[in-house]
C-alpha cells in the first residue's frame, strides 16, 4: 500500500539533490534525473564524478550536450571489473503520490531484455555513444577472459515494483536465454530506499542459545569473548526486524521463515544493493539445503562474529545468552544465505554455525575487531575508519577553516554543498597525488583498507588537503568547460592530471600559472591517448586506457623529458 510519508522523504531528498547539483549539471527542474542522481549517490555511494560517468540516460546526455540516441532502457551503468560485476539501472520517478501504487512499466522491462540480447550477441551499434562505449568496455573484458555477472536494477519511488506476473515472465524469459546464469533482476522501491537513507544506529538486543556445552569464555582487561556453537535458525532470529522474535528462543522455524532481516544489525556492511549473488553465496545456501552436507556446515563455514555492549548467561549447558546492542561485524553474507536457504527448504534444522561474541564498550576495539575479522575481504567499511584519531583530527581542523569534513557519508548533509568535504573523495585525491591515479579512480575500496595508513596519517593536515582539493575542483571545472566531444578522454583523466600536477609541484607550481600548467597536462594526456590509439587500433577504448598504469608511465617519462630540457 502507498505510504505518503515514504513518498515525501524521497521527494525531499530529490529536491536537495537538485539544490546541490542542478545548476552545475543543467538538471534544471528535472526531478526524474535528480532521482537517478539521488539513488546513485545515497544508495550506491557513488561520488559526483562517478555518477556523471555512469549516466547513459538519453535525456541526461541531451542536456549535457552529448550524443543522445537511444538508451534502450539503460539509464546508468556501473562496471566493476575488480569484482567481475556490471550493474545496469532503469529508474522510474513518480511525481504524484496518487500514481505511486502503479507497477513498474512493463515496456521498460521489454527494452532491457532486448538490450541484453543485443549485448550478449555483440550487437551494440544501435545505442547512444556513451552506452556504446560501456558496451565495448564490457566486450573487452569478456575478451580478456572475464566472466561478468549482471545485476539489473529496476528502481522506483513507487510502492508496487514489478507486477508479480511480469516478474515471473521475466525470470522465465531469462531462464531460456543463454545469459540467464549471469543475470539477476533486482527491484528496489520506496520502502527499501527510505529504510536505507533513514537508517539510524538503533540498539538491537536479543537472546541466543548455545548447543549443549559447546562454548568457551575468555575475559581480559574488562573485555569478554564467548565462542560457541548455535543453530542457524537462531543466528537468523537474533537479527530479525521483529523485536519480540529476537527474544523468543522457543520460536518455530515458520516464524523465522516469515520474518525479515534487520539490515542495521550489520555494521554498515550490508545494504539492499549489496545483497551479493555470488558463487560463494550460492555455495553457502546449497550446502545448508543439502540432505547430506548440511550436517557438515559448521566445519565448512568461517562462522559469525558479533560485538555487543554486554552479554550475560547462567549455567554451563544449553545456556540462554542475553545480548545488548549487537552488531554482526563478520558473517553477514552467511546469515543472508542461510535465510534464503530457510525460505526454500525444510532441511536446515540441523545446520549449526560457529559464533564468536565480543563484549566491549570500547569503540576503537569494536572497529578493530570488525577490521581484522574481515581480513579476507579487501573492502573495509568507511565507518570503521571514521573513529580513527586522524579522521577526528581532520574534522576539527577543517571546522576551524570553515569547512565540514564528513568522516561518514552525508554526515553534514544539512550544510551547504560547497562547504562539505567527503572523506572518500579526499582519500581519492590524496591517493592520486601520492602516485596512484589508477587505483584512486578504479580501486577506491583500498582507501579505507590496505592503503589507509599510506593515505591518512599524521603527516597530513587540513590546509594541505584543502590546497589539493581546490586543485581537484579546478581540474574538474576546466574539464567541464573543455568540450568533451573534442577530448572524450577527459571523462576518465582527472586523477592522472592531478598526479601530473603533483610531479610538477617539484618544479615550484606555486609560481606558475595553473591555467598554463593545465594546458600542458592536457596536451600531454592527448599525446598519450594518440600514441595508444595508434598502438591498439580498433581495440582502443578511453575508459580501459585509464584503468591501468600505462598513462602514469607515460606521464613520468614526459615529466623526465621536461625536467631534462629545463
Amino acid at each position: 500500500m502507498a505510504n505518503y510519508q515514504d513518498f515525501c522523504i524521497i521527494q525531499t531528498g530529490v529536491e536537495k539533490t537538485l539544490e546541490d547539483y542542478g545548476e552545475k549539471y543543467n538538471l534544471a527542474n528535472k526531478m526524474s534525473l535528480a532521482f537517478c542522481w539521488f539513488i546513485l549517490e545515497n544508495i550506491f555511494n557513488l561520488q559526483e564524478d562517478e555518477i556523471d560517468e555512469a549516466m547513459t540516460d538519453t535525456q541526461y546526455l541531451k542536456i549535457r550536450g552529448e550524443n543522445a540516441d537511444h538508451d534502450s532502457g539503460i539509464d546508468a551503468v556501473i562496471i566493476n571489473d575488480s569484482e567481475n560485476k556490471v550493474s545496469l539501472f532503469n529508474f522510474k520517478y513518480i511525481e504524484n503520490f496518487e500514481k505511486s501504487d502503479k507497477h513498474f512499466p512493463s515496456s521498460e522491462i521489454d527494452k532491457i531484455l532486448v538490450f541484453l540480447d543485443n549485448l550478449f550477441n555483440k550487437y551494440i551499434s544501435n545505442v547512444n555513444d556513451k552506452l556504446q562505449a560501456k558496451c565495448k568496455e564490457i566486450c573487452s573484458l569478456w575478451e580478456q577472459g572475464k566472466r561478468l555477472h549482471f545485476d539489473i536494477y529496476f528502481i522506483s519511488n513507487g510502492t508496487m515494483g514489478i507486477a508479480e506476473k511480469k516478474l515471473e515472465d521475466l525470470n522465465g524469459i531469462l531462464k531460456n536465454k543463454k545469459f540467464h546464469n549471469y543475470t539477476t533482476p533486482i527491484c528496489i522501491q520506496s520502502s527499501e530506499i527510505v529504510e536505507t537513507i533513514t537508517k539510524t544506529d538503533s540498539l538491537i538486543n536479543a537472546k541466543l542459545k548455545s548447543i549443549s556445552d559447546n562454548f568457551f569464555e575468555k575475559s581480559e582487561g574488562g573485555n569478554r569473548a564467548l565462542i560457541m556453537e548455535t543453530y542457524a535458525k537462531d543466528i537468523i532470529r537474533i537479527v530479525s526486524k521483529d523485536k519480540s522474535l529476537r527474544d523468543n528462543i522457543q520460536c518455530s522455524y515458520k516464524e523465522v521463515r516469515d520474518t525479515e532481516i534487520e539490515e542495521s544489525a550489520f555494521n554498515d556492511n550490508v545494504r539492499i544493493y549489496l545483497h551479493q549473488r555470488t558463487t560463494v553465496n550460492k555455495s553457502i545456501k546449497e550446502t545448508a539445503k543439502d540432505d547430506i552436507e548440511s550436517i557438515n556446515f559448521f566445519f565448512y563455514n568461517n562462522g559469525i562474529t558479533i560485538t555487543c555492549d554486554k552479554f550475560d548467561y547462567q549455567g554451563k549447558k544449553d545456556v540462554n545468552i542475553s545480548l545488548e546492542n549487537i552488531q554482526v561485524v563478520n558473517g553477514g553474507q552467511t546469515i543472508h544465505a542461510l535465510k534464503e536457504a530457510l525460505d526454500e527448504s525444510e532441511n536446515i534444522e540441523n545446520v549449526s554455525v560457529l559464533c564468536k561474541i565480543y563484549q566491549t564498550n570500547n569503540k576503537e576495539l569494536k572497529a578493530k575487531i570488525s577490521e581484522y575479522t574481515n581480513n579476507q575481504n579487501p573492502v573495509k567499511s568507511r565507518d570503521i575508519r571514521s573513529i580513527d584519531s586522524v579522521q577526528i583530527k581532520l574534522e576539527k581542523e577543517f571546522r576551524d577553516l570553515g569547512y565540514y569534513y564528513e568522516r561518514k557519508k552525508n554526515q553534514h548533509k544539512d550544510q551547504s554543498k560547497d562547504k562539505r568535504l567527503d572523506s572518500e573523495k579526499i582519500g581519492q585525491i590524496l591517493f592520486a597525488y601520492n602516485g596512484e591515479p589508477a587505483k584512486a579512480k578504479n580501486n577506491k575500496s583500498l582507501i579505507f583498507s590496505s592503503e589507509y595508513e599510506n593515505i591518512f596519517n599524521d603527516k597530513i593536515n587540513a590546509k594541505d588537503i584543502l590546497e589539493k582539493y581546490n586543485l581537484y575542483l579546478f581540474i574538474e571545472e576546466k574539464k567541464k568547460k573543455d568540450n568533451e566531444k573534442v577530448y572524450p578522454f577527459l571523462t576518465y583523466a582527472t586523477y592522472y592530471i592531478l598526479y601530473f600536477y603533483a610531479l610538477l609541484k617539484e618544479k615550484n607550481i606555486k609560481n606558475t600559472n595553473k591555467e598554463d600548467l593545465y594546458t600542458k597536462c592536457l596536451k600531454a594526456i592527448e599525446y598519450i591517448v594518440r600514441q595508444e590509439k595508434e598502438r591498439q587500433g580498433e581495440k582502443f577504448l578511453d575508459s580501459l586506457l585509464f584503468k591501468g598504469n600505462n598513462p602514469k608511465n607515460y606521464i613520468e617519462k614526459i615529466y623526465e623529458l621536461w625536467e631534462n630540457n629545463d
